[in-house]
């Protein structure tokens, strides 16, 4: 989702993934990614 979003880092724990994205206007384009991984 992040890389939908245009997101270039991620961090935070092996149980507890994080990632940031620059660019707010392309929130529903990770949010599809989230939803197209979730139907897999």
């Amino acid at each position: 989702a992040v890389l939908a979003m245009g997101g270039q880092g991620a961090g935070g724990k092996p149980d507890f993934a994080q990632g940031g994205a620059p660019d707010g206007s392309k929130a529903e384009d990770g949010l599809k990614a989230v939803r197209d991984a979730l139907a897999a």
